[in-house]
């Protein structure tokens, strides 16, 4: 079923956009960049940290779709009754427009730090 396998691949690609997040925390640690009041390095980790926040609050809603669609998807008459059922729907537009609104907000914070960068 392809919501399975995009929901699937959402979580896969979710939680790696969340072991780079901090990756990247280790690497601005090696390098010796800290949260110690400096107001470009609270910037950095405060705007990076509350989207690691919003990704991780996004994974347990796409994964408890996720164990939700493995239970009732194999059945015909229950996937039948779920893609019919408005409330099933509008999870699933919620879980959509999260996620948009989560990319165009990672886009902004990544074109935010290359703009204090070359400034």
């Amino acid at each position: 079923m392809n919501l399975k396998r995009f929901l699937g691949f959402g979580i896969l690609f979710t939680a790696l956009f969340g072991v780079s997040q901090l990756f990247a925390w280790m690497n601005l640690f090696n390098n010796e960049v800290y949260f110690d009041g400096q107001a470009v390095e609270t910037l950095l980790y405060l705007l990076s940290g509350l989207h690691l926040i919003h990704i991780v609050a996004g994974l347990i809603f796409m994964i408890a779709l996720f164990i939700n669609s493995l239970t009732r998807l194999s059945d015909p008459v229950e996937k039948l009754i779920y893609f019919t059922n408005p409330f099933e729907k509008m999870k699933l537009s919620l879980l959509h427009a999260f996620w948009v609104f989560m990319d165009v907000s990672w886009f902004v914070i990544l074109g935010t730090f290359i703009v204090m960068f070359l400034v």
